[in-house]
């Protein structure tokens, strides 16, 4: 790892998109950058408060940024930056990483057929190449033959392999035990939290610079887009919906980057596009269908129409109606395509889906999960208890209970989620036994917020959206997020944050009694206590009660 101060110069001069798309500059790409953002577009993950609501999440949009400090991306974002807003962002340094010598001990092999020679070839290129040849061979044989199944296994199994050492090995991580930590970013302080040991293959270099090039190819596509007087309908993580007479040109604009060894385009252009309309609720919440007369249909095939954010979590409620391999989040659609052309319909619609609850799959996967159970599996038999690695069902919560708190239903497995909610569950927040219909939240509710769920990402309501100017205070340092969806409804796990404690010790003393009231704490007893806590050296909780509201105001 060292200073470089060569290439970076080049990328400061004037940026088009065929410049962009030289094969060769990108293999100089691989260039950490200091930059002072002044109304730059960059992706920044941050908590992104809903439109008329308070709730808000941690998440990334593209968006313009403004900040006073320095923030650090690699070459690829700074040029789709320059390439959307035209003008270069303020650089202070750059580092450019230069591999030095081979791996020792890599060793040849061979996987499904072709021979591969880490020292020499490009896996993903072999791999991906092999993948097409197999394809191209499954052409020439019978959909109902033996060999056609078999090739069909070998392509399947070689686009796993694919995607899983192309970019998520990269970034694996490992979150264990809370700990006193020490963290090095942009800034260097002492703290304490979930310490998050790195997987055996662990390159953050390799990682940031995969998805920074992705976003530079969606950049790419966006300014040529613009460049022709249009808009595009949504993007996603590898994907453009764009005006249909783009389509061709654009696929083919990325034929100088190819580097595989057959012709086919990088961005490849989906069959069965044809007349397609789009309707978007949010981002990742939208639908493609065809109007054939007063008909709304969503076409079927490989691939899907219609994304399923907020909704793959939960379980079939139709499991007992739908044909096997019917998806039942392609029967929502439906209906939420008819309530927009035919908002009299709502009240029907509403009344079936109440009949419905809102059921998660949950696997006993943790300790914590497991010492829920305790008082259910007393006394029983073990081959009765509920063991590790179990699945049980989880409910939305509905209603409170004595102490207050939402009732969070857990159920035993069932293939028919529904019949959980006509039987005894376990309360996951107390352990004690209820029943009733009204503890499960219903599916007409889940209905209608979706349907009304607002975009939080970008500005406006209706028609084309605009990104947001961001004026961000300073970094909160966060940790793993893949935690999953069924124990954030559980247990409202929030992202893991690494405060600087010295700095929010010095804040809290800081403080007058008026600053604390306006953050809602009248007693200002309590944050003399607090104050005293801090300057006797005693160790606080960061995570409940007053302390916490002083955390959140900190960050």
């Amino acid at each position: 790892m060292r200073l470089f101060e060569g290439t970076i110069q080049d990328f400061k001069d004037p940026v088009d998109i065929y410049k962009a798309l030289d094969k060769d500059s990108w293999k100089l790409m691989n260039i950490l950058v200091e930059i002072e953002p002044d109304n730059d577009i960059f992706p920044i993950r941050t908590k992104y408060t809903e439109k008329d609501s308070e709730k808000d999440s941690y998440n990334i949009g593209i968006n313009y940024v403004t900040y006073k400090g320095s923030l650090y991306y690699f070459l690829p974002d700074i040029l789709a930056s320059k390439l959307l807003t035209g003008k270069t962002p303020k650089i202070k340094s750059a580092i450019r990483f230069i591999p030095e010598g081979i791996q020792e001990d890599l060793t040849e092999t061979e996987i499904y057929g072709v021979h591969v020679n880490p020292k020499e070839d490009n896996l993903i290129k072999v791999l991906v190449e092999r993948r097409q040849e197999i394809k191209q061979e499954m052409k020439k044989v019978s959909k109902d033959s033996h060999e056609y199944d078999v090739l069909d296994a070998q392509q399947k199994a070689l686009k796993i392999l694919n995607n899983s050492t192309t970019y998520g090995i990269y970034i694996e991580m490992h979150p264990k035990d809370k700990e006193e930590l020490n963290v090095y970013s942009t800034e260097e302080f002492e703290t304490e939290g979930t310490f998050e040991s790195t997987g055996t293959f662990f390159n953050p270099i390799i990682g940031a610079n995969i998805t920074a090039g992705a976003r530079l190819l969606l950049a790419i596509a966006e300014k040529f887009v613009m460049d022709k007087g249009e808009v595009h309908a949504y993007m996603d993580t590898d994907s453009i919906f764009v005006p249909p007479h783009l389509a061709d040109e654009l696929s083919h604009l990325f034929d100088p980057l190819n580097p595989y060894d057959f012709d086919k385009p990088i961005l490849e252009i989906e069959d069965g596009m044809e007349d397609i309309w789009f309707y978007g609720i949010s981002s990742k919440r939208y639908c493609l269908f065809r109007k054939e007369g007063d008909k709304i249909v969503i076409p079927e095939g490989k691939k899907l129409f219609y994304k399923l954010h907020g909704l793959g979590h939960i379980t079939n409620p139709f499991s007992m109606e739908l044909k096997e391999g019917d998806q039942w989040h392609k029967r929502l659609w439906e209906d939420i395509l008819k309530v927009h052309f035919h908002p009299e319909e709502l009240p029907d619609i509403l009344e079936k889906y109440e009949n419905y609850a809102v059921i998660s799959k949950l696997a006993v996967s943790t300790g914590t999960i497991l010492k829920r159970f305790k008082k259910v599996n007393e006394g029983k038999e073990l081959d009765e208890q509920i063991k590790p690695f179990n699945f049980m069902l989880v409910g939305n919560g509905a209603k409170v209970g004595k102490d207050g708190e939402i009732v969070k239903p857990i159920a035993p497995f069932n293939k028919n989620p529904q019949v959980a909610v006509e039987n005894p569950f376990l309360d996951y927040n107390t352990g004690n036994m209820l029943q009733g219909r009204d503890y499960w939240k219903p599916l007409s509710e889940v209905f209608l917020e979706y349907i009304d769920h607002p975009e939080a990402k970008f500005e406006g309501d209706v028609g084309i959206l605009q990104r947001r100017h961001l004026k961000p205070k300073g970094c909160v340092y966060i940790g793993k997020e893949a935690n999953k969806v069924e124990m954030q409804e559980l247990e409202r796990n929030k992202v893991e944050t690494y405060l600087d404690i010295k700095k929010f010790h010095e804040w809290v003393l800081s403080l007058e009694p008026k600053d604390s009231r306006a953050m809602g704490i009248k007693d200002r007893s309590t944050l003399k206590r607090i104050k005293d806590k801090i300057m006797q050296g005693e160790k606080l909780n960061y995570k409940h009660g007053t302390v916490k509201v002083l955390v959140d105001n900190f960050t």
